[in-house]
C-alpha cells in the first residue's frame, strides 16, 4: 500500500489531496501534519513512500523540514506542493533535496501526474528546472545574493518582491509583523540592497517574481 504524508497547514488542502489520491490511486494510507515539527515526528515514527510538502508552513518552513529530512537520511520522496510558481522556488527546492515540485492552483491531474512521475522515475520538475539539475549537483553555479538567504528569508524576499506588505506576509506565513520586519532587515543586509524598489528590480532581473 502506498503511504503518503501530506504536510500543509490548511485542512482543506490536506483533505483535497487525500481525496484526489484515494480516488485515483486506490488504496493509499495518508497521514497529515500541519507543521514541520509534526511532520518530522511522523516521519521518524513510521516509514512513508512520499511526502507532499507545502513550503509556507507556520513556524519553520517546508524548506527547513526538507533539510531535516535529508540530514536525517530518511529514505522518502518529497514532492513540494507550493503556492509559489515553479520559477520562483523550484530551483531552491531542488538544491534542498526535493524530488519534485508542483504549484498549487493547478488541476488535480497535474498533481497526480507529478505523484506518478515521482513513484516511477524518482523525480518531477519542469523543463527549466530539470535542465539545471546537473549544474546544481555539480556546484557549477556561482552563489548569487538571494542564494545566501535562509529558507524563511527567501520566502519573505519573494513575497516582498511580489508587492506584499509586511502585514500581508504576516498573515500568509502565520508569523508576527515584527518577525517579518526582522526578516526584511536581514534580507536587505545580506543582499546589499537599499530599498524595496531595488529588491523588486533584483527579483525581476533574476526571474524570481
Amino acid at each position: 500500500m502506498l503511504k503518503v504524508l501530506v504536510a500543509d497547514d490548511h485542512e482543506v488542502v490536506r483533505d483535497g489531496v487525500r481525496h484526489v489520491l484515494s480516488r485515483e490511486l486506490g488504496a493509499v494510507h495518508t497521514a497529515e501534519a500541519a507543521t514541520a515539527d509534526e511532520a518530522l515526528a511522523l516521519l521518524r515514527a513510521e516509514s512513508f513512500d512520499l511526502v507532499i510538502l507545502d513550503i509556507g508552513l507556520p513556524g519553520r518552513s517546508g524548506l527547513d523540514l526538507l533539510a531535516d529530512i535529508r540530514a536525517a537520511r530518511l529514505r522518502v520522496l518529497v514532492l513540494v506542493f507550493s503556492a509559489f510558481p515553479e520559477e520562483q522556488l523550484a530551483h531552491r527546492a531542488l538544491k534542498a533535496g526535493a524530488s519534485g515540485y508542483v504549484a498549487k492552483g493547478t488541476h488535480s491531474a497535474e498533481l497526480l501526474e507529478a505523484v506518478r512521475s515521482l513513484l516511477n522515475n524518482g523525480r518531477h520538475f519542469g523543463p527549466a528546472v530539470s535542465a539545471m539539475a546537473d549544474d546544481i549537483k555539480a556546484g557549477e553555479n556561482p552563489r548569487l545574493p538571494h542564494e545566501t538567504l535562509s529558507a524563511r528569508e527567501y520566502e519573505v524576499m519573494v513575497l516582498l518582491a511580489s508587492g506584499r506588505t509586511l502585514s500581508d506576509i504576516s498573515r500568509e506565513l502565520s508569523i508576527s509583523v515584527k518577525t517579518v520586519g526582522t526578516y526584511h532587515t536581514r534580507i536587505m543586509d545580506k543582499m546589499g540592497l537599499g530599498n524595496n524598489a531595488s529588491l523588486i528590480a533584483y527579483a525581476i532581473r533574476h526571474g524570481l517574481c
